[in-house]
């Protein structure tokens, strides 16, 4: 039996690796702790065709966006200066998923996030649209 490829972080969050490329929405500059941080809103768009053999083909459509969270300098600077709204990426990354309280529903939503680091993740400007 193979291990699960989500691993538990901590009671309230999980991670597994995640690759994708995307869209670049909302680029933003700050720091957490003393860390340059940078973060976006990542589009996601799926298209392709059902893999199963039907009488009529059927078209799979999607699209989803992801925060894209990148810290530490090296990410950071090239972020700053190389992605703008617009620039079409590929990233390989760190995928959590963490608990938010909306209190008007008195309920938990699960938040999905991004994160490239020093320690794992990649980053590749591949076009600006």
């Amino acid at each position: 039996m193979s291990p699960s490829p989500v691993l538990p972080l901590s009671r309230w969050s999980h991670f597994a690796t995640h690759c994708c490329v995307g869209v670049v929405r909302s680029p933003c500059r700050g720091s957490t702790f003393g860390e340059p941080l940078w973060t976006c809103r990542l589009l996601l768009t799926e298209c392709g065709s059902s893999p199963r053999r039907l009488p009529q083909p059927n078209v799979v459509c999607s699209q989803e966006a992801l925060t894209l969270k990148c810290r530490g300098v090296p990410f950071v600077e090239f972020s700053m200066a190389e992605l703008r709204e617009g620039a079409l990426v590929h990233v390989v990354a760190k995928m959590y998923k963490k608990p938010r309280f909306v209190p008007i529903h008195g309920t938990y939503v699960e938040d999905t996030e991004l994160l490239v680091s020093e320690q794992f993740g990649s980053l590749v400007l591949l076009a600006t649209l």
